[in-house]
């Protein structure tokens, strides 16, 4: 569920009074995210709901400075995107990748939930007061995505878990956090046997397929918007 008006996630017309809309959810894996009342970041937690939050969006573009802000106005802007306040309250948080609507770039999302900033237009931060540390933003996308897929079986390193993993070209947890979008991906293994070898003619050729397909997406571009074909 992808909510930006904020009175309609608190409340459905035909909701009878005090229920909780969060506790109303089909599974505790339904995403609710990019809007949410402060009142309500606690309640995340304690309904054992899912924020999956597809934070490439939290940066200053077109798209959030000049559709977004006069339409949810200064006060709620001012706190769009509240990943910091939903880790803190305890929240569990999933990136999701909004694609097809949005380009396929996840090193994208994971250094733009680190520093909110768009590196391709001279802008303050948006509202980095709710940035992740890299740890938060590393485990969002890799424990939290695989908690809301499968409930857990992977995304871990640990006894147990399925060996699903990723090589890449670099340790993101000390290069600037500007490189890490321009991270590759190296080898893939599923259950603990190599799928992917980036070194490899099909390897290359898959990535080039896959780089092509995610920068597709919806055909929206950097900072435009997600809904210009809906």
């Amino acid at each position: 569920m992808t909510l930006i008006n904020q009175p309609a996630r608190r409340r459905r017309p035909d909701q009878p009074p005090g229920e909780e809309l969060i506790r109303c959810q089909t599974s505790s894996t339904a995403p609710l995210r990019h809007l949410v009342h402060p009142d309500d970041y606690r309640r995340f937690a304690r309904a054992g709901v899912v924020a999956s939050m597809q934070l490439q969006w939290a940066m200053p573009s077109a798209f959030t400075n000049d559709a977004l802000r006069p339409y949810i106005g200064p006060e709620r802007y001012a706190r769009v995107y509240p990943a910091h306040s939903l880790a803190k309250a305890g929240a569990r948080l999933a990136g999701g990748s909004d694609w097809p609507v949005d380009p396929l770039l996840p090193f994208t999302q994971i250094a733009t939930a680190i520093d909110r900033s768009n590196p391709e237009e001279n802008h303050p931060p948006l509202n980095p007061r709710e940035a992740l540390t890299r740890h938060q933003s590393l485990v969002m996308h890799t424990a939290g995505a695989a908690h809301q897929l499968d409930g857990g079986g992977s995304g871990t390193v640990r006894p147990g878990q399925r060996a699903d993993r990723i090589v890449l070209d670099r340790d993101f947890t000390r290069v600037p956090v500007q490189d890490i979008r321009a991270t590759k991906v190296r080898y893939t293994l599923v259950s603990g046997r190599v799928v992917h070898d980036a070194g490899s003619e099909t390897g290359r050729a898959r990535a080039e397929a896959a780089q092509r397909m995610g920068a597709l997406g919806a055909g929206r571009t950097r900072g435009g918007s997600c809904c210009q074909r809906h």
